[in-house]
């Protein structure tokens, strides 16, 4: 399925989790990001290695924009309340800069923005984005302007605005059934490789349902009041 376990305690998480993360699908990642929509949750990708090396501990990395990090991170978000600040990307290791240190701390070293610009060999241009919005910058560069002037770093967030694409229908009887639920003032999405095919969200009320034949429903309604609970 898209998810391996469902927890909560001040938000709700799902969580996949494989040791080769490239083993992770896009069509898993599009339905987490499904259910990341509809019920305001926190999704994200468990793993220890890709094909090409080991995830290493206190860095995010991302799979179909899916937040992917090791156990021991984990470990450190849940226990210690400790959020990762270096995120991989395909041009290498980058952090995101909190603007309103960026600034303070120029302000209290007696910098101009041109003048940090100069000492860090980047612009002055960049200098000043990262100070009107917080904005990822290369580790290297950070940790260079962080000798200067302080620590800049902002803890990254595992929440995230997703685009993803709609799923449709896979039959008939599911499209029935979604298009009762709108009749009622329900808003609908279809989200598969779980045990429930359907989540309806109303103001006041959310309903996940298996829309389908009575063995698979039968064997589903245990994991969806699981979940639901």
């Amino acid at each position: 399925g898209c998810f391996d376990v469902a927890a909560r305690r001040d938000f709700t998480l799902f969580l996949k989790v494989l040791d080769n993360v490239d083993s992770f699908q896009e069509t898993q990642a599009n339905n987490l990001k499904v259910i990341a929509e509809d019920v305001d949750a926190t999704v994200a990708l468990i793993g220890t290695h890709t094909r090409r090396e080991v995830l290493q501990d206190d860095i995010l990395y991302e799979r179909f924009d899916i937040p992917t990090f090791t156990t021991n991170t984990l470990d450190s978000m849940i226990s210690g309340g400790v959020m990762p600040t270096v995120c991989r990307s395909r041009g290498g290791l980058f952090t995101e800069v909190d603007a309103r240190k960026l600034r303070h701390g120029r302000e209290s070293a007696g910098l101009s923005q041109s003048q940090l610009a100069r000492e860090v060999g980047v612009t002055k241009k960049s200098i000043y984005e990262h100070e009107h919005q917080n904005k990822k910058a290369m580790l290297e560069v950070v940790e260079n302007i962080e000798k200067v002037v302080g620590e800049v770093t902002a803890p990254l967030s595992l929440k995230r605005e997703y685009s993803f694409e709609k799923n449709k229908p896979e039959n008939r009887f599911e499209l029935l059934v979604s298009k009762d639920l709108r009749g009622i003032g329900f808003d609908t999405d279809f989200v598969y490789q779980t045990p429930f095919n359907i989540v309806a969200r109303e103001k006041r009320m959310l309903i996940m349902s298996k829309a389908g034949d009575r063995k698979k429903i039968e064997k589903s309604a245990p994991f969806i009041a699981r979940i639901s609970s």
